[in-house]
């Protein structure tokens, strides 16, 4: 206890009283490495899982079909012809 002089002792009365009050308090009290007590959350009710995705099976994994006409197969070679022609010409005139 920290004695001090004074007449009416009302100091070492005051200095006793935050001496109690700190060990009355001794979960309250500061320090250089400070723990906050939490409280537990209440508890949520946690939304059901989704479900599982679906696995295409059968036609389902078959490429879609090209139906909008016969080819022309004419005019598919004269198109792929000039593009090789191109091409062709590209690469000569690199060397």
């Amino acid at each position: 206890m920290l004695q001090t002089e004074d007449k009416s002792g009302s100091i070492d009365q005051e200095v006793e009283d935050l001496e109690l009050d700190a060990m009355d308090n001794e979960d309250e009290t500061t320090s250089f490495v400070q723990i906050k007590k939490h409280k537990q959350p209440a508890a949520v009710p946690t939304p059901p899982p989704p479900p599982p995705p679906k696995i295409p099976t059968g036609d389902e994994l078959k490429p879609p079909k090209c139906v909008s006409g016969k080819a022309n197969c004419g005019v598919l070679h004269d198109n792929m012809s000039v593009m090789w022609g191109e091409m062709k010409d590209a690469v000569d005139s690199l060397k």
